[in-house]
């Protein structure tokens, strides 16, 4: 997540929300003490989990043009004293176009939202990896025999080996974090600006 989002304009998060998949929910934070506002920081509150009509209906009713982040708590955008959302969910819920060429590609699906996905492709004669989503696709070198179980680097992608690789990136345990590592790859902008996922 870039950490120097100036603000968001209703205009622009009401058009990513919009584009979001019809079934998709937001988790919309409500601070549950009065007199605070989120827009001084932090407090508490709790969560609500809010359709794509309901999210909508909320940044709209809204009096503010611009969404800042809580200060202090990057990643998330105040929508007005007592609402905040996260940016990530947002992110998370964009539709993509069909990916072309998915033969051979293993598809990844995010146990939670089943939007958040993308593809990749090892190509263990070449030692490559290849991620793909919509009409977006990278291919990176596979670095085996490092101290890394995976981590996206500058030089492609490191790892222990190349089995352990596709193994974990498959198990609902890590699955999560492999589609991140993905887009991370694939370098998806996200609506506030910067990479999706940092």
């Amino acid at each position: 997540m870039n950490s120097k989002i100036k603000g968001i304009s209703k205009e622009k998060l009401l058009k990513a929300v919009s584009v979001a998949y019809d079934d998709s929910y937001f988790w919309v934070c409500i601070g549950t003490e009065t007199g605070k506002s989120f827009f001084e920081g932090l407090y508490c509150h709790k969560s609500c989990r809010y359709s794509k009509d309901e999210l909508i209906q909320l940044i709209t009713n809204s009096s503010y043009n611009e969404f800042l982040t809580i200060p202090g708590h990057n990643g998330s955008l105040a929508i007005d004293e007592r609402h905040y959302i996260y940016i990530s969910g947002i992110d998370e819920a964009q539709k993509y176009p069909a990916t072309v060429d998915a033969d051979g590609f293993t598809h990844l699906i995010c146990e939670y939202n089943r939007h958040y996905d993308v593809y990749y492709k090892i190509d263990r004669m070449n030692k490559t990896i290849t991620f793909a989503l919509g009409d977006f696709k990278r291919t990176l070198p596979l670095i085996c025999h490092t101290e890394w179980a995976w981590k996206l680097d500058s030089a492609g992608l490191l790892c222990s080996d190349i089995d352990h690789l596709d193994q974990s990136f498959q198990d609902p345990l890590w699955r999560d974090i492999a589609i991140k590592l993905g887009r991370r790859a694939l370098k998806i902008k996200s609506i506030a600006g910067g990479n999706e996922n940092g």
